[in-house]
């Protein structure tokens, strides 16, 4: 069952554990909002305002988050399995110990983003914006030899 919950602007919101599986919260205001150890499975969050976002340890397995602003989130030891980050903005994100295993990730901004034990397997990371970096082996993309890019720091 998809539940939405439209419109609005929910910045702050506390759903710390709660199980929001297939939730559409497309293009919503969710700034600062608690979301750690929350089931977001397969759903919306495209072209939503996540800044500041606590997801550390969400579920996000086929989320879409197209477009959606995840400046500053915390998303450390998230599961985004396969999820749609397609023109995401991750700048400055923690995603230390993610899993974005065929996670969908072309075009995404990862400017001063920390993916320090992240999982990229299989992720698709086509024209991704690398800058100031940490890979996920613990290099940084601006590192001499990287060539301005974590792909071979996977």
């Amino acid at each position: 069952m998809i539940r939405t919950v439209r419109p609005g602007n929910f910045s702050g919101c506390q759903y710390p554990g709660e199980n929001l599986h297939g939730l559409n919260l497309s293009g919503d205001c969710l700034a600062g909002s608690n979301f750690a150890g929350a089931n977001l499975s397969n759903s919306d969050l495209s072209c939503t305002n996540l800044e500041g976002a606590n997801l550390a340890g969400a579920n996000l397995n086929g989320a879409i988050l197209e477009n959606a602003d995840l400046s500053g989130a915390l998303l450390g030891g998230a599961n985004l399995n396969n999820a749609n980050l397609i023109n995401a903005i991750l700048f400055g994100a923690t995603l230390a110990g993610t899993n974005l295993h065929g996670a969908n990730l072309t075009g995404a901004n990862l400017t001063r983003a920390i993916l320090t034990g992240a999982n990229l397997h299989g992720a698709n990371l086509t024209t991704v914006i690398w800058d100031d970096t940490t890979c996920p082996d613990g290099t940084n993309s601006d590192d001499p030899g990287n060539g301005g890019t974590c792909l071979l720091h996977l």
